[in-house]
């Protein structure tokens, strides 16, 4: 029997080597020709190589460099002040996390209106206009939500599907860093997420695709993390797929808990991740073993169900000790464990899993 089944994934990457040379003439495709880049502080770098790329095409290019903390509105407030007052019809987001879901937010402003913006975040249910373009430039230290229909401003997720980016470079040359403790916690962010899509009764076909190219991706990437340049490619790409599972799923229970954790024991995200990682994959072998070595084996180049999960705890392994966090300890007591369960709101097999991680969290 055919099983219905769909996945919604509408944003071009343009990914390698090279990939920011011909930016003027994508945002041109996008019906853009005068952008706005917002970034964080300290990517001066970035922004004039990102200057670099428009080159002679005569496109104006305007600035906002000031993120620092959280989004706020006094944020917003000043890019729609700049974007309105130059004439601006696109931005650009350099980097991950608050950049982007303050590039998100203020879109909404500077391509409607304050009003709609106010609308918007009072009741998210309201239809939200066409957008003008919002195209990313990757990072390497994410949330997940970047590619996704989600964009988190004081301390809510707020979603439609005009918050989805038109358009995700990921530049080898954009990229700088090393393989940080801070890039390693986005490393078990899109595991845990890759683990969600095994973990979920309502994955897809399409979904099982990207996840399993997700896995291979970040796989590849943590192997090369002491090999300069050889890793973020992979990586970089591997947070791109990790935004269109989450606007797919809207965050599996794994990623979910580990939001939960995080806001219980004031860790990050990605340090929660980091300590539910290893019991979430004794649970996905569990459940669904054969089919995470069968899906996996030719992608890891392996020959047994056996050595796919040994490939994954090792990645594991090495995500936590380049975060500096292996074995890190989040014990809860019961009544947390309940709290948490109900404030993700699990039914059937998935509130029974999860009441099984928590039995071992607290033990």
């Amino acid at each position: 029997m055919l099983v219905h089944s769909d996945f919604y994934a509408p944003v071009k990457i343009i990914a390698g080597e090279g990939a920011m040379d011909n930016i003027a003439v994508e945002l041109s495709s996008l019906d853009s020709c005068k952008p706005l880049v917002i970034a964080p502080s300290g990517t001066a770098t970035i922004i004039r190589d990102l200057v670099c790329a428009f080159g002679e095409t005569g496109m104006e290019i305007g600035v906002f460099s000031h993120v620092t903390g959280k989004p706020t509105l006094a944020d917003v407030k000043n890019i729609h002040e700049i974007y309105t007052s130059r004439g601006f019809d696109g931005i650009i987001a350099v980097g991950g996390g608050k950049v982007v879901h303050l590039a998100k937010i203020a879109n909404i402003a500077a391509s409607s209106s304050p009003e709609i913006l106010r609308q918007f975040l009072a009741d998210e249910k309201i239809p939200l206009p066409q957008l003008n373009p919002l195209v990313i430039l990757s990072g390497l230290i994410i949330d997940g939500y970047e590619c996704s229909k989600y964009a988190i401003f004081s301390d809510k997720r707020y979603e439609s599907p005009s918050l989805i980016p038109k358009m995700v470079i990921v530049d080898k040359y954009a990229l700088s860093g090393v393989f940080s403790p801070e890039v390693a916690l986005s490393s078990a962010l899109v595991m845990i997420c890759a683990l969600d899509d095994y973990l979920t009764e309502k994955h897809s076909f399409f979904s099982r695709a990207y996840t399993n190219s997700l896995f291979g991706l970040l796989i590849a990437a943590v192997d090369k993390a002491r090999k300069p340049g050889k890793w973020k490619l992979p990586l970089a790409n591997s947070l791109s797929l990790t935004g269109f599972l989450l606007s797919n799923n809207g965050g599996g229970w794994g990623y979910q808990l580990a939001q939960a954790l995080a806001a219980k024991k004031e860790k990050s995200t990605g340090e929660c991740a980091c300590a539910l990682l290893p019991h979430l994959l004794e649970l996905a072998f569990e459940r669904c073993g054969e089919e995470m070595g069968r899906m996996l084996m030719p992608i890891l180049d392996v020959d047994s169900v056996d050595e796919v999960k040994a490939v994954l705890l090792a990645t594991y392994h090495k995500i936590a000790q380049e975060a500096g966090v292996e074995g890190i300890n989040l014990s809860i007591n019961n009544s947390e464990g309940e709290e948490m369960i109900a404030s993700i709101m699990l039914e059937g097999s998935a509130k029974a899993d999860c009441s099984r991680l928590m039995v071992r969290l607290s033990s």
